[in-house]
């Protein structure tokens, strides 16, 4: 059976070349790099050129500003915790203050509930618009005196609207705040996820939404960061000291190759080429949609699709869409060749937070779809994956 894929925001295949380059370090180069021997030697030269690798991408003049994690869930959760565990450690009696969105990605939500409940700081969840975006003037009405980080994703995982990020920027450095930012999503897709565009104090970011391997990713840890809380983040894995200090554990010395590989295969160009298979892909499906309407001789409510999220500030490839009047779990249960998702794969089988915070109702959240169009769709898979869909709505 003839399989497409279509969720290239949960993850990404990893590309031909990345392989190539881990290769090595899966057989004869397999050295710990932190091994005082040739092959540590050797594995701990890779892992320096890849951590370069992000900080060139990311516009960092210091690469050892970059730490290695798992992925993005623990460079969110190290970035924010880290934080909050090194401000109790440090300031006590200091009662901080944390601003953050509605429609993060869990890994940011999470630890945000977390010290709610177990340092008992206040965290702000800042209302979106209808297309899912944090609005500048929402976030300065809640900033206080002990406001100490604001935290928002770069691009939506779910609907794909991007932030206005520069702005929220500048907003927390007027305000003295760092300013934290899930870029998972809209690293390796969008020019301006770099220090020259934007000056974030940390950011984090994950190898397979960058046709790399799963199981790494990376954490930007900048000097205002550092010179507020006296040094590094507060490690939420205890042992050797590793990176910095900061993240403790044998690097993943194949994984950071692949990661940095990908990182130097980044091309802004194709995103502008993945940007027009979504368009095809969303006109196609409005065509059929006015087909089916203005030749039915039936009395079924009327078949109409809707984009969820900004139509214009979106990343590039996906497509949250809204078939009205049609549950989506269900179609997607007969179109087994295809895969799609109906929410993000970290919160899978529940009800989208993302969807519910744009104001969606609960048809609405089941009637979306996301669809994540990526390098190696072809012209060919989007046509199957019309025609499948075309026949099953039919």
């Amino acid at each position: 059976m003839r399989r497409v894929f279509l969720d290239n925001n949960s993850t990404t295949p990893v590309d031909p070349r990345v392989l190539d380059k881990m290769l090595p370090y899966l057989k004869g180069e397999f050295g710990n790099a932190a091994s005082n021997h040739p092959y540590g030697w050797s594995a701990l030269t890779a892992v320096e050129e890849a951590r370069t690798s992000i900080a060139n991408i990311l516009g960092v003049l210091k690469s050892k500003e970059i730490i290695f994690t798992s992925g993005a869930t623990e460079a969110n959760n190290t970035a924010i915790l880290g934080l909050a565990y090194k401000i109790k450690k440090q300031h006590p009696k200091l009662k901080a203050h944390f601003i953050t969105s509605k429609a993060e990605h869990s890994s940011v939500l999470g630890p945000f509930e977390v010290i709610e409940k177990d340092f008992a700081y206040d965290v702000t969840y800042v209302e979106v618009n209808e297309f899912g975006q944090v609005e500048v003037g929402q976030v300065e009405k809640y900033i206080r005196p002990e406001t100490v980080l604001m935290s928002f994703i770069w691009g939506n995982n779910e609907i794909g609207s991007i932030n206005p990020m520069r702005l929220l920027s500048e907003l927390a450095h007027k305000n003295n705040i760092l300013f934290h930012t899930d870029a998972t999503q809209a690293f390796g897709k969008i020019s301006e996820v770099n220090l020259n565009s934007v000056k974030f104090d940390m950011l984090s970011l994950s190898g397979h939404k960058i046709y790399g391997p799963k199981g790494v990713g990376a954490l930007y840890v900048g000097s205002k960061v550092k010179d507020s809380v006296g040094g590094g983040l507060h490690p939420l894995l205890w042992g050797g000291g590793h990176e910095d200090g900061m993240r403790a554990g044998t690097l993943n010395v194949p994984g950071i190759v692949g990661l940095g590989e990908a990182c130097r295969l980044i091309n802004y160009s194709e995103c502008e080429d993945i940007k027009l298979k979504a368009k095809y892909f969303l006109m196609e499906l409005q065509n059929y949609f006015q087909i089916i309407n203005s030749t039915s001789l039936n009395k079924l409510p009327s078949k109409e699709i809707k984009l969820n999220g900004h139509p214009v500030d979106r990343l590039p490839g996906q497509l949250n869409l809204q078939f009205i009047n049609t549950r989506m779990d269900q179609l997607i249960h007969q179109m087994a060749s295809i895969a799609v998702s109906t929410t993000s794969a970290c919160g899978s089988g529940g009800v989208s937070h993302v969807l519910k915070a744009i104001g969606l109702s609960l048809n609405e959240i089941h009637s979306s779809v996301r669809i994540g169009i990526g390098r190696f769709t072809t012209k060919d898979d989007l046509d199957f994956a019309l025609q499948t869909f075309k026949n099953i709505l039919k």
